[in-house]
């Protein structure tokens, strides 16, 4: 069983940046390497897409996880709304025929919306439950890890969308093999809302992100019998 997982953005691609100086790319690393040692040991291999500050687009991310023949594609990201600093929480999201694709989430150059669902459309007939199974157990356990341990972050939910990371890694490239992957992007919490990135800036908080995470990919794994 092959995991990769994804730290979102990196090198001069910062992405959002939030209150007390946090920057996306650094908390995106940190969390992907928190969850890393859990996950292995239970027959899971795993693999990152970048292990230092470097830059990677972000299709070139779900092609190397299909270059690895992963089976599981977890991105992880921390969100942000500009000066709408009262927006918070953490929600994930999961590919979607009935996904609503807006403007800079789409795959490539391909600019025409139905395009890009008849694309999501054609691609995801075999795996779309599993995506969000997947999706909602890795949502689950990390709000329940939080709710544990008396953090109040707010639940936004699991939620359809078709961000061109997830696309892509839906999209057949050549392989000996024709395999298909489910994947799933976390946002860890708004970094631009004031609690959240208080909450974000400690090490206990980003753990028990890592540790809901990890058990999110285990669970959901260990039901459908592949560990």
């Amino acid at each position: 069983m092959c995991v990769v997982l994804d730290p979102g953005h990196g090198g001069k691609d910062p992405g959002a940046k939030g209150f007390f100086s946090l920057c996306e790319k650094d908390l995106t690393l940190d969390v992907v390497n928190r969850i890393k040692p859990l996950l292995e040991g239970s027959s899971i291999h795993v693999i990152l897409t970048r292990t230092t500050d470097q830059e990677m687009h972000r299709l070139k991310r779900s092609e190397f996880a299909y270059e690895q023949q992963a089976d599981l594609f977890v991105s992880i990201h921390a969100n942000s709304m500009g000066s709408r600093t009262e927006i918070s929480g953490i929600e994930t999201f999961y590919l979607s025929r009935q996904a609503r694709p807006q403007k800079n989430y789409f795959l490539g150059n391909i600019c025409d919306k139905r395009h890009v669902l008849q694309v999501a459309d054609s691609l995801l007939k075999n795996n779309n439950t599993y995506s969000r199974l997947l999706a909602q157990s890795i949502h689950n356990n990390v709000v329940h890890h939080l709710v544990r341990n008396g953090f109040s972050t707010k639940d936004r939910g699991v939620r359809q969308e078709a961000y061109c990371v997830l696309l892509r890694s839906q999209v057949p490239i050549q392989a000996p093999i024709p395999h298909m992957m489910l994947a799933s992007l976390v946002e860890i919490g708004y970094i631009t809302n004031e609690e959240d990135a208080a909450c974000l800036r400690q090490s206990p908080y980003r753990q028990l992100i890592a540790e809901g995470i990890s058990d999110g990919i285990k669970k959901f794994l260990c039901e459908k019998g592949l560990i």
